[in-house]
């Protein structure tokens, strides 16, 4: 009885200092229990492209679902842990007035919290200078028309993410020609903002 005990002990030290391990990896959070945050090309942590919003509302005890949108007016749904916002969802829906339908299906996923991580260690809020030691040199930075989003597109990036670029305090990541939307050239404290996925 006695070494059941002991046995039971060490094995709860042990899944504490694993928990405490993955808590500092995956950006210092130390409340509720340690979730899986791996980005892939389908997934956001438990988050998955495919599955209805009722299905990511359970995968996801704590997190608020709210509707949301952008300039376009696109119905869009925002994931938020107190304060932070984990990201951003679009399931198809047609109009940001109305409420959110819990049984449309996720076509794409916008990941902004900084404890998600890609399997290679690129995060939201990761300098590009530093994603470029993991994903080789920069190839362009580009920006849309309309909404003046900015892509950044990296030599050995893997297929299926789209990696947002801009500035931590809000601001244009690129240094562009005159007249011009694309570039090779950032600025020194430009980071990923977001990491975008489609499953495409």
């Amino acid at each position: 009885m006695r070494f059941k005990i002991v046995l039971l002990s060490v094995f709860a030290a042990v899944l504490a200092l694993f928990e405490a391990m993955e808590t500092r990896a995956f950006g210092g959070e130390t409340s509720g229990p340690v979730r899986n945050r791996l980005i892939t090309r389908n997934s956001a942590g438990p988050v998955h492209i495919g599955m209805i919003v009722a299905q990511a509302r359970k995968a996801m005890p704590g997190v608020r679902f709210a509707r949301t949108t952008d300039g376009e007016g696109m119905a869009l749904i925002e994931l938020k842990r107190g304060k932070t916002l984990e990201m951003i969802l679009y399931a198809g829906e047609e109009n940001a007035e109305k409420p959110i339908n819990e049984k449309a299906k996720i076509e794409m996923i916008s990941i902004f919290g900084p404890s998600y991580r890609t399997a290679e260690g690129v995060y939201p809020g990761m300098p590009l200078k530093e994603v470029e030691k993991v994903y080789g040199k920069l190839v362009r930075l580009t920006m849309s028309e309309i909404e003046s989003r900015e892509y950044a597109e990296f030599s050995h990036e893997p297929d299926g993410l789209s990696f947002r670029a801009g500035l931590p305090e809000i601001g244009v990541a690129g240094i562009y020609p005159e007249g011009s939307r694309e570039t090779k050239s950032y600025e020194p404290s430009a980071v990923v903002t977001n990491v975008e996925i489609s499953g495409r």
